[in-house]
């Protein structure tokens, strides 16, 4: 007897399997229609089908992660109408393809991390099926390009999750017109911040640029960000901070740019002018 053969099996709202499993044949979850939340994790598989997921049409949360996943097939999960949770974590993937999420317009939660990324798609946007994208989360792999149509009409994302990877420039205005709030781009190979990376989007909070290689910040870098209150500079290599890299930000709160060869702070205090706590390293400043 095999688990689907089990009594009451059809009244499953959360499955989680793993151990040796490389395969699905295509009428497994026949009986578990119900199923909300479904885990396959620390498996063995390479290739997800579109025919695994026939029936599922409750299903919200599909977790895939750890597993050796280097392919999906074309509309992968478009017989998962309702699902708006995907997490493809520690996996073999190395490019994303926007017919892999076709028919999935629900979703919202969308993890690629630990992966050998070095490829979101072409010149088009590899989300382009995901109206309602807001979380996406795309750290610790080996990404060099991103183009400036990669997140074209993602209007309700709100957090991009971009560290860790090996990004040395961004385009003017790539994440114009998202709805972002949050965006982390830490530990990555960014030598300059220009004038332009994060025009059109007013509503963003928090920008991470820790832990790259800064060492210049365009006048007007910040500008149209009346809603920010935290930057992150740490583990750069800034050697000076000026008061006009600031200016019109009137909500900004923290300013965290520790860990760089500051020696001067353009002849002002922070908190005298701005009204924010800032922290610097001491190792030049006394």
């Amino acid at each position: 007897m095999s688990l689907f053969d089990l009594k009451g099996i059809e009244k499953l709202g959360t499955l989680k399997l793993n151990g040796d499993i490389a395969d699905v044949s295509e009428d497994t979850f026949n009986l578990t229609s119900n199923l909300t939340s479904l885990y396959i994790t620390r498996s063995c598989i390479a290739c997800v089908k579109r025919t695994w997921f026939v029936g599922l049409n409750r299903l919200t949360d599909l977790d895939l992660s750890q597993n050796a996943i280097s392919n999906i097939e074309d509309g992968a999960f478009e017989h998962v109408p309702k699902l708006e949770m995907l997490s493809l974590n520690y996996n073999n993937i190395k490019s994303v393809r926007a017919a892999w999420f076709r028919g999935a317009d629900k979703l919202r939660w969308l993890e690629i991390e630990n992966n050998p990324l070095v490829k979101v798609g072409n010149r088009e946007s590899p989300f382009a099926h995901l109206p309602k994208l807001a979380w996406l989360f795309l750290s610790h792999g080996l990404l060099t390009d991103i183009h400036v149509n990669h997140f074209q009409n993602l209007t309700a994302l709100k957090e991009v999750e971009l560290s860790d990877n090996g990004i040395a420039d961004l385009p003017i205005g790539v994440f114009r017109g998202t709805g972002l709030l949050y965006l982390f781009l830490s530990k990555n190979s960014l030598t300059k911040i220009r004038n332009g990376y994060f025009i059109g989007i007013p509503g963003l909070l928090l920008i991470d640029l820790s832990s790259n290689k800064i060492t210049h910040i365009e006048y007007g870098a910040f500008s149209g960000l009346p809603k920010l209150s935290d930057i992150h500079l740490s583990g750069n290599r800034l050697t000076f901070m000026r008061k006009d890299w600031f200016e019109r930000l009137g909500a900004l709160s923290n300013i965290y740019a520790q860990n760089n060869d500051i020696v001067a702070l353009d002849g002002l205090t922070f908190k005298k002018h701005f009204g924010v706590k800032h922290r610097v390293g001491k190792r030049h400043l006394s």
